[in-house]
């Protein structure tokens, strides 16, 4: 008698399990789920398969950035870091509040080279013209720009503003490098203002190294506001009233203070453009600021420039510090806190203007 014949038949039960492996958003670090059969998971099929008549496409997925420690891992305790990365967090979603499409610095700067390099532009061809707020905390991005972009040409003013004129645009085209006499010529144009956000979303006050109190951010923007308030400038005029050749009106130059009352001006004939005073918050004025000298940069470009020998990209942006205020001082995190808000990108390559905006999904820029 065959012995397998009268032994009992069954199938084995036994469920593969495996682990979920989630990823926190501010650090990237493992975050282990509970597990979970794979009986019960329906399984994909194959890229080049078809499931009920529809081709299956291989997803893309963004590339995993890890935050930017400030110091090196090995001279902080992994325990501080977490606590470290839950105010991060926090920070960010403050921050997202006031400016839906902030990018980490450094992932900004990543991303606007990747699409401008797929463009035509790249360090060894193309000369970079920044235009941010004079201030010392503006630094970090100066720094980021150049690495990426070679020694820049600066146009710093108050507020962020193109006070170079004709003679500005001119040396930037002379000084531009070109790696053969018959090669396009190619600028990078940075238009940034600044300000300060904290993890509740307040604006306007920032603590300084060596100073034990905050002081104003952006305080050319604020002193502009409380004039707009008590209706020291005319807002009503017409601004084709505000001569276009002529930079300077009479009526608001104050030559005791030279480039704030020019700044004044700028923004006014950028509210009036934008349809009068409706908003008077430190980042609406911040963003109005931006939007002034993207104007001014573009009025210097169709004027001077031959697009028909020159290729031209403009990044229109908030740089945005980060700080976690508490109690009344700020709590210096061990990670980076440059974040950077896109609010205008194109690059305008042999007469075609192509257009690039943030991912509404994922820390990516993206050609429109």
């Amino acid at each position: 008698m065959n012995k397998s014949s009268s032994m009992p038949s069954f199938t084995s039960t036994k469920t593969t399990v495996l682990p979920t492996i989630r990823r926190n958003t501010s650090t990237g670090a493992k975050l282990r789920g509970l597990a979970i059969s794979t009986t019960n998971v329906k399984r994909r099929p194959k890229v080049g398969k078809i499931a009920k008549g529809i081709p299956m496409l291989p997803e893309v997925e963004p590339p995993r950035r890890v935050p930017r420690l400030k110091v090196k891992k090995g001279e902080t305790r992994q325990v501080e870091l977490r606590g470290q990365a839950r105010k991060l967090h926090e920070l960010t979603v403050g921050i997202t509040r006031k400016f839906p499409n902030i990018l980490p610095l450094q992932v900004f700067m990543e991303e606007s080279s990747r699409i401008l390099n797929n463009l035509g532009f790249d360090k060894d061809s193309a000369l970079a013209v920044v235009g941010l707020s004079r201030d010392e905390v503006t630094r970090p991005f100066l720094n980021s720009i150049t690495e990426a972009w070679g020694e820049p040409y600066v146009t710093h003013s108050l507020g962020a503003q193109c006070n170079v004129g004709r003679e500005g645009i001119k040396q930037c085209l002379e000084h531009a490098p070109k790696k053969t006499s018959n090669a396009r010529t190619k600028l990078v144009i940075f238009c940034c203002p600044n300000i300060c956000c904290n993890q509740e979303s307040e604006t306007g006050l920032m603590y300084r190294n060596g100073k034990p109190e905050p002081c104003p951010t952006n305080s050319e923007l604020q002193e502009f506001i409380k004039k707009l308030k008590v209706g020291t400038f005319n807002l009503h005029k017409n601004p084709h009233t505000f001569c276009p050749d002529d930079d300077i009106d009479p009526e608001m130059f104050d030559p005791s203070d030279l480039e704030l009352s020019i700044m004044n001006q700028k923004l006014c004939k950028q509210l009036i453009r934008d349809g009068g005073f409706n908003d008077s918050s430190l980042q609406n004025i911040t963003r109005v600021a931006g939007k002034s000298a993207l104007y001014d940069f573009e009025k210097l470009i169709s004027r001077y420039v031959n697009l028909e020998l020159c290729d031209v990209a403009v990044i229109h942006a908030i740089q945005v510090h980060g700080q976690y205020q508490d109690f009344g001082k700020v709590d210096e995190l061990k990670y980076e806190t440059e974040f950077v808000a896109l609010q205008e990108g194109y690059a305008v390559v042999k007469g075609e203007r192509r257009d690039f905006r943030k991912d509404e999904r994922h820390a990516l820029l993206e050609v429109v």
